[in-house]
């Protein structure tokens, strides 16, 4: 009875020793596995981020681009010199379908809005087109003055939000 009260008193030490080094490494190998997490958590979202903002740049200078092209065909050059609302309306729809994009407006040399097109209900239209009227003269003479290029060949984003 002695030797099984020794051999139990030797054993549930060395089981508690035993148990405790194995909560004490899981509780270590859990916080290094947290810290890992976390680190490349940051660095995938810092790539996104990189990623998001360069595919956005590119997108802008598209744009650009593509509205520079735009405002360089002669016809409409010759469509905006008629400076007939209705002229205008008439044959901007064309330019319109052509840059495929939801909203489109033409505005005279002044920088006020003759036409705008709109791919949503005429509500919108009026939403949109109440959104460019804080686009007054002097918004556009401040764009005027910042670039060495005249407003034609300058891509003004818009957004909405719902």
């Amino acid at each position: 009875m002695d030797r099984l009260r020794m051999r139990t008193t030797l054993l549930i030490p060395l089981l508690i020793l035993s148990f405790g080094c194995t909560v004490i490494s899981l509780l270590v190998i859990r916080r290094i596995v947290q810290q890992q997490t976390q680190t490349n958590l940051a660095s995938d979202l810092q790539h996104s981020v990189k990623t998001y903002r360069n595919l956005q740049h590119q997108q802008r200078e598209l744009l650009a681009r593509e509205s520079a092209l735009l405002a360089d065909l002669p016809s409409l050059k010759s469509l905006m010199t008629t400076y007939d609302q209705r002229t205008i309306e008439d044959g901007g729809v064309e330019f319109w379908q052509v840059s495929g994009s939801d909203f489109f407006a033409l505005l005279d040399q002044k920088g006020s809005l003759i036409v705008a097109y709109n791919r949503g209900p005429a509500r919108r239209s009026m939403e949109l087109f109440s959104a460019l009227s804080p686009l007054d003269i002097r918004s556009m003479n401040m764009l005027r003055e910042r670039s060495a290029k005249p407003l034609r060949q300058r891509l003004l984003l818009l957004s909405m939000v719902e």
